[in-house]
């Protein structure tokens, strides 16, 4: 009779911290997405085709990241899970006033939403199994830089 090894509580608790740090991630990833598509419906007004069509790049990264934490989620046999709040609250809800300043108001707000997501998974990285670091460092964080980046940069011509 094989004896269990001590490895494998720990292995199970480390286990366990590395499905809960992912599916961190992958709310702010859905918060995210949920973000863009309420920006994306509001139609070009205010961001005219070019910011349309840079929303809609970055709304297309977040979703490829989600279904990216989801697949690594179900291979460590977790949970994945599929809406919530952010450990830090929800995301700023978008306010129609005037449409230059909800455009102002949507623009600051996405580049907030990018700046977290950003910071949660550079916080996140020391919870992660190696396999799912090697997936954040090589594949979700650099798409993140890209999408926060390209928010920032292309904020002020709108």
């Amino acid at each position: 009779m094989d004896q269990p090894s001590l490895d494998q509580p720990s292995a199970a608790a480390s286990r366990n911290q590395a499905i809960a740090a992912l599916n961190a991630l992958l709310r702010c990833e859905i918060a995210a997405l949920e973000r863009y598509e309420t920006v994306l419906a509001r139609g070009r007004s205010g961001i005219g085709w070019c910011g349309w069509w840079i929303v809609a790049d970055c709304r297309a990264s977040h979703d490829l990241r989600v279904h990216s934490l989801i697949a690594r989620i179900d291979a460590l046999g977790g949970l994945p899970a599929d809406s919530g709040p952010l450990a830090d609250g929800d995301l700023a809800s978008p306010a129609a006033t005037t449409a230059r300043s909800a455009r102002l108001r949507a623009v600051r707000e996405l580049g907030a939403d990018e700046d977290h997501v950003l910071s949660t998974y550079e916080d996140a990285l020391f919870r992660l199994d190696p396999e799912s670091r090697q997936l954040v460092e090589r594949e979700l964080l650099p798409e993140q830089r890209s999408t926060c980046h390209a928010v920032h940069h292309h904020a002020s011509a709108w």
